[in-house]
Order: structure tokens, then C-alpha cells, then sequence
């Protein structure tokens, strides 16, 4: 099956966005949002997805996402623990207990059920969601496909996101207990992902359009990605528009007749965009260790920082994704 090389390219895109803003002190004020487009193009895969077989059930959907999240995840886990024993040799046999649960609760990645908030790699918060908004969706959808569609998706999408925004502000939200009966990031994800189902189901009934109305829309996805990126470095909480650009985006990956087939189509991308979940797992670990070996070597430059960074989480995410293709012969998953 061919690739949409322009979706690969945003892959690669909002994971060097994440990977970045996770170093810190970059400049970059809402690299978080970037988890928004991966949420967005779940749940339009998803949708597509079911689409293909819908007699599959929510459980086995979800066991076999979490079969393929599974194997890298614990190689990360596996590093990263590595790490920890290094960095914290001299804690106490309380923080050790600790650890240990919460190692359990992120290898069953139900750490943002709302009740097993920790996690030892952060990031799995969003494959922990995705797991779960996904099962969630799947069977809603199971159930009368196009009410929930018509419908439900639409008013929870508004519900939640007022809800959201009103509470928090902006979306950084990842390690978050329970707010009541509510768990920030779970809402978060959930939500998102059904902007993605609406996305694709409008996609994927997408009837030709008349060449004012496509050269008004490729406009419209063209103009999206430099007022992402504008808004990405900007300090004020404009998250609710940046989710509005971030959507367009994923609307113009989508349709069929969009610019970006036209901008995006160097099979470089589908490579780039083939090591993102490698990134996610690793870039921490990766990081961690690169930022330890810069300080002694005494480099402060922020730009030598973040590009050594990005070009050592980038090969090893390689490396990584040539193993188990060879060893376990794993496919993408992010």
C-alpha cells in the first residue's frame, strides 16, 4: 500500500517538535501540542481502521495495539531503568518500592487510568491514552456508527474541550491526577481523537471540489503550517487555535486532492516519518545521557545543544527500528 509521504512528513515534524521541546530552555513555548496531531491522526486511522473490519471487537483492537506498543516500550523501559539505577543509587528502599509499582503500572501502561498517575518514561502517558480513548472509541462506534459520528463525537468534542480550556488554560497536561471523576490527560487524548474520526470520515467521503473552493482550501493548508509554527514560539495561551491549525493540517494529510501530495512527496520523509515512535521512547534516555556528556564537556550553546541532541535521539532511533525489524520484525506503531 503506498504511504502518504505528507503525513510521514508531520510525523517527523511534531516528534522533533516534542523531542525539542522536551530539552527544555529551546525557545519552543507550546511544544506539547505537537501530542495534539499524533492524538488527531489516531483517530482518523482508527476510523479507517474500522472502516476495514468493524466486527473486530474494542478488546482485541486494543490487545493488538498494545502488542506492537509492547516489545520497544520495554527495550526504553529496559534503558531507562538502567539509567535510573546509576542516577539514584543512593536513594532509599521507600523510593525503590515505588519504582518498582510504578515500572508495573507503565509496562501495563494503565498509568492514566486516573488512579496510577507515575510513569518511569513520561511520554508513555500517551500511548497509555491512546490505548485506553482508543478502546473507548472503538466500541462507541461499534455500537451505531453513525449516530455516535453524527452526534456524540461532536457534542463530547465541544464538552470536553470547554471543559479543558476553561480548567486549565492551555493543553500541557500529561501527569495530572484525577479531577473529580475527570483525568486531564485522558480527557485530552480522548477528545482529540475524536476530532480525528470526525476528520476522517469528512475526508473519507470527500466528493471533488470546484477549483475556487480546492485553491481556497490548499490556501487554508498552506497558511496553517507558519501560524503553527508562529504560535509554537509565541508565550501566550493560544492552545484552542494552535489545535485549530493543527487540525487543518491533518485534514490537508487527508484529502485527496490537497497541495501537500504536490509539496511533500521525497520518499525521505516516509523514512523520517518511519522513526517516530522510536523517538518517543528513546529521546529521553537519549537525551539524559547527551546533555550529562555536554555539561562536562562544558558546552552551553543552546543551538549545539538542541542540534546534537536531535541528531543522536535521530540515529539511534535508527538503529533501534533496523533491530527489531530484523529481530522481531516489528511494524510502525506510531
Amino acid at each position: 500500500m503506498t504511504k502518504n509521504i505528507s503525513i510521514e512528513f508531520f510525523r517527523f515534524f511534531f516528534m522533533l517538535d516534542i523531542c525539542i521541546a522536551h530539552l527544555g530552555n529551546t525557545g519552543l513555548q507550546h511544544g506539547y501540542i505537537g501530542v495534539e496531531f499524533f492524538f488527531l491522526l489516531s483517530g482518523a486511522l482508527l476510523y479507517r481502521s474500522f472502516l476495514k473490519d468493524s466486527t473486530v471487537s474494542g478488546i482485541d483492537y486494543t490487545l493488538k495495539k498494545f502488542r506492537r506498543f509492547f516489545p520497544k516500550m520495554a527495550a526504553a523501559l529496559f534503558v531507562t531503568v538502567l539509567l535510573d539505577i546509576f542516577a539514584y543509587r543512593g536513594a532509599g528502599a521507600d523510593w525503590w518500592i515505588h519504582y518498582v509499582l510504578s515500572l508495573l503500572s507503565n509496562l501495563l501502561l494503565i498509568q492514566n487510568l486516573g488512579f496510577y498517575p507515575h510513569a518511569i518514561i513520561g511520554v508513555t502517558w500517551y500511548l497509555s491514552v491512546l490505548l485506553i480513548a482508543g478502546f473507548f472509541i472503538w466500541n462507541m462506534l461499534s455500537l451505531k456508527k453513525e449516530f455516535i459520528i453524527s452526534i456524540v463525537f461532536p457534542i463530547l468534542t465541544v464538552l470536553l474541550y470547554t471543559y479543558l480550556f476553561s480548567r486549565y488554560t492551555i493543553l500541557n497536561l500529561y501527569n495530572e491526577g484525577a479531577d473529580g471523576f475527570f483525568h486531564a490527560p485522558l480527557l485530552r487524548g480522548f477528545a482529540a481523537m475524536c476530532i480525528g474520526v470526525l476528520i476522517s470520515k469528512l475526508t473519507h467521503e470527500q466528493k471533488p471540489a470546484k477549483k475556487n473552493v480546492r485553491r481556497a482550501m490548499d490556501i487554508a493548508y498552506i497558511a496553517a503550517i507558519p501560524a503553527c509554527l508562529l504560535l509554537l514560539f509565541y508565550k501566550g495561551a493560544y492552545d484552542q487555535y494552535l489545535l485549530l491549525f493543527i487540525s487543518v493540517i491533518v485534514i490537508g494529510c487527508f484529502d485527496k486532492e490537497s497541495v501537500y501530495s504536490a509539496i511533500f512527496k521525497n520518499r525521505i520523509w516516509e523514512k523520517a516519518g518511519g522513526i517516530t515512535y522510536e523517538m518517543l521512547l528513546f529521546h529521553i534516555p537519549v537525551n539524559t545521557t547527551v546533555n550529562f556528556i555536554l555539561s562536562k564537556l562544558g558546552i552551553t550553546n543552546v543551538s549545539a545543544i538542541v542540534i546534537i541532541n536531535l541528531v543522536c535521539v535521530i540515529i539511534v532511533s535508527i538503529i533501534v527500528k533496523q533491530l527489531f525489524s530484523t529481530v522481531f520484525k516489528q511494524k510502525r506503531t506510531v
